[in-house]
């Protein structure tokens, strides 16, 4: 095989630049301008990071009003906000919050539809037609549940078992999961327990991705692919032993898997190194410049 140099790398990437731009529409230009003012300001990506986490697993619409104004207060209002919507933000903390019955569904409406071309509802039968549309289309399927750390057990058991359940999907051929999503005791202190328990899920749901496979668009079936994704950086090492532990089980040993590792890490290239050195036969890394979303 060709070894593949830097430079191949970085022809590769300005050849797929030039190729994107040229096929990008008025609508996406107008969209990553707005986006472009999001990505420079922190305080903006937290606050809307922020609020679409807790809009999912908040319930409470009075409780949800409060959170929502504390978090605008605390962070500000976007710039990349229209003004008129600039306004309203304005507006819901001096006194909409109060009006919570009423603000809320607009608010998450509101909330969905600026997020909907890179957030799916889960609830059918809206999931049911992007799910119909991507496989009429032969696009592959990368099912991230929304929503970061969990509170409690039964949130993770939940996330856990809504893995497994999405692994049965037909349509769907790749999710990317979190030890922090589906485990919610992890502390430094608690890691051989960590461990072993979330050894025990991660096996669970490479068993599901065997045991029900996909069928691609040359008509072979194939064991459906699972990537285990990073959040933050102290779960780091935990989340590289439990994916080399459990990659190493010999019902395994033929099957693809994959794990990210965020190259703008310091140790990004001592931890590739490790797996380069250890790795197996179906492991897969990738190494990216920024978390994997959904």
């Amino acid at each position: 095989m060709k070894e593949v140099t830097i430079n191949n790398v970085s022809e590769w990437a300005k050849k797929f630049l030039v190729m994107s731009e040229k096929e990008i529409t008025f609508e996406e230009l107008k969209e990553q301008k707005k986006y472009a003012i999001l990505v420079q300001r922190p305080n903006d990506k937290i606050l809307l990071s922020k609020m679409l986490d807790e809009s999912c697993q908040i319930r409470d619409n009075k409780k949800l009003a409060r959170r929502i104004k504390i978090l605008i207060e605390r962070y500000g209002v976007p710039e990349f906000f229209p003004k008129s919507d600039a306004f309203l933000m304005k507006m819901f903390t001096w006194i909409g919050y109060r009006f919570s019955g009423i603000a809320m569904p607009i608010f998450k409406k509101r909330l969905r539809m600026d997020t909907e071309k890179v957030i799916i509802q889960e609830e059918r039968p809206a999931l049911d037609k992007h799910l119909d549309l991507r496989r009429k289309e032969s696009i592959g399927q990368n099912v991230n549940l929304l929503g970061e750390v969990v509170l409690g057990n039964a949130e993770a058991d939940h996330r856990y078992h809504h893995y497994l359940e999405a692994l049965k999907d037909p349509r769907i051929n790749y999710i990317s999961i979190k030890i922090s999503g589906i485990y919610a005791q992890l502390h430094p202190l608690n890691h051989a327990q960590a461990k072993e328990e979330l050894c025990r899920r991660i096996a669970a749901i490479y068993r599901q991705a065997i045991a029900c496979p996909y069928t691609d668009e040359q008509g072979v079936c194939r064991p459906k692919f699972v990537n285990l994704d990073m959040e933050e950086y102290k779960d780091t090492e935990l989340t590289l032993d439990v994916f080399l532990t459990v990659m190493t089980m010999p019902e395994f040993k033929n099957y693809t898997a994959g794990i990210v590792i965020q190259a703008y890490l310091p140790d990004a290239w001592q931890f590739q190194t490790a797996f380069l050195i250890l790795h197996g036969n179906g492991w897969l890394m990738a190494a990216l410049p920024s978390r994997c979303g959904w």
